[in-house]
């Protein structure tokens, strides 16, 4: 038997001791914010038998994640890196935008996609903008929104439009979400009187 056996062993335990205390490296802790537009003041309408599908919204490059944008240099887009999103902005979208068309009372029945259901009319949306921007003085937090509304199965545009808003917003990424969600239910209200205005008296 090797005399040094019980040494080596000895190392051994020691060093693996060591390597259990040492200090692993510090991940800063996200913290996830979310939008709603809860506070969208959504006009009643009289209602129609229409069916609305929702489509899921697209969002352009730059935006298509969970990750907070902002921007402080021309054509340079940041995000912060202890806050997100919960949801990659369009996944927000969609069931906001269902929860203000139903509280209108415009349909007689809303349905998201991917849905077998048939309806009369399809509204698609695009996140152009959402973005934090320090560039302006105070800074503004700016969301961008393409709509289209179609027929479902003809496919007939009946109308579209750009909605774009800017809300001043304050320092930081939890100043930015709130301002974003002061944009989003302006554009609640303003997207359930668009609908109503395209689909009849």
């Amino acid at each position: 038997m090797n005399r040094y056996a019980p040494i080596l062993a000895l190392l051994a335990l020691a060093l693996l001791s060591a390597c259990g205390t040492l200090s692993r490296p510090n991940t800063p802790e996200i913290t996830r914010l979310y939008l709603d537009g809860a506070g969208a003041e959504i006009a009643q309408s009289p209602a129609t038998p229409l069916t609305l599908l929702v489509a899921v919204p697209r969002t352009v490059p730059g935006y298509s994640t969970p990750r907070i944008a902002y921007m402080q240099g021309d054509r340079q887009l940041e995000y912060y890196g202890r806050h997100e999103w919960t949801a990659e902005p369009s996944r927000m979208l969609q069931p906001a935008t269902t929860r203000a068309l139903d509280r209108s009372g415009r349909f007689a029945a809303i349905v998201t996609s991917p849905s077998p259901a048939l309806a009369d009319l399809r509204l698609d949306m695009e996140v152009v903008k959402l973005l934090h921007d320090y560039r302006y003085e105070p800074n503004v937090l700016e969301l961008v929104v393409r709509v289209q509304l179609s027929g479902y199965e003809d496919r007939r545009v009946v109308a579209t439009r750009l909605f774009e808003y800017r809300e001043i917003a304050g320092e930081g990424p939890v100043n930015g979400a709130a301002a974003a969600d002061r944009a989003l239910a302006q554009f609640l209200a303003d997207l359930a009187e668009f609908c109503v205005e395209h689909t009849g008296d």
